[in-house]
């Protein structure tokens, strides 16, 4: 497993785009060639391939994919769609990068008894239990992913399709193309039961604390944090509009 130094590597103080499942992202569809000239760090998280596609237009791919989440059906779900996506991210020649945590490779290892993809993937395997992640209760997937991209070094990060709970908005629709998540949601088995109003209020409540004690502990400071997502129910960034997005990344 690799060190805190080989990410930093890879963020290299560039700006970082996060591409998040929020249905707002597909708005980014219509601006990606605007960034086609801008040296920018791409992450994501968890179903990432759903999200990839948009930069793959100007040539890009991802860097860093954070993916720790646990799920219902564990051993279907890292068998049939965890392991082999992940495996084709890592197997790029890029310099890039899986942040998860040490349950999961626990799980893959020793539940899961595929100590191969572990072994084989070792070098671009970044586990948070290295530099004590947990402040505190551990936050959303998303809220990891943002302060692992600060202390890495990142120049500015714009959250793209972080949206929030919509009401009376089924839950499965408030993500981008989502269609392409109902079979992953499915085989994972939290098709039904994401409280996303609670997750979204959970969100909204501890997101800045949590950057705030992580780049203390760190004893860095806070980069410039902005949501792209117009009309996300998020108020603890400030928030811009894909038209800004070009003028933002190169200030």
């Amino acid at each position: 497993m690799v060190q805190i130094d080989k990410l930093k590597e890879i963020v290299n103080n560039k700006p970082v785009l996060i591409l998040l499942h929020g249905a707002s992202i597909g708005k980014l569809e219509d601006k990606i060639f605007d960034l086609k000239d801008i040296d920018i760090c791409y992450a994501s998280l968890n179903n990432f391939r759903v999200v990839e596609p948009i930069i793959e237009k100007i040539g890009k791919q991802l860097s860093v994919v954070l993916d720790c989440t646990k799920v219902p059906n564990t051993q279907a779900f890292n068998e049939q769609l965890r392991i082999p996506r992940l495996d084709e991210f890592l197997k790029r020649k890029d310099n890039n990068m899986w942040v998860t945590t040490k349950k999961l490779v626990y799980t893959i290892m020793f539940e899961i008894c595929n100590q191969k993809f572990i072994s084989r993937n070792s070098d671009k395997t970044f586990v948070l239990d290295s530099i004590n992640f947990d402040v505190g209760r551990v936050p959303n997937s998303s809220v990891i992913l943002v302060g692992i991209l600060a202390i890495a070094g990142a120049k500015k990060i714009v959250i793209c399709g972080f949206d929030g709970h919509k009401p009376g908005v089924p839950n499965i629709e408030t993500y981008y193309k989502y269609e392409l998540q109902i079979y992953s949601k499915t085989l994972a088995g939290d098709l039904d039961v994401s409280n996303f109003w609670a997750e979204s209020k959970r969100i909204q409540d501890e997101a800045s604390i949590f950057i705030s004690d992580y780049c203390n502990q760190f004893k860095i400071d806070i980069p410039e944090i902005v949501l792209c997502s117009e009309n996300t129910t998020y108020t603890m960034y400030p928030r811009i509009n894909y038209g800004q997005l070009k003028h933002f990344l190169i200030k």
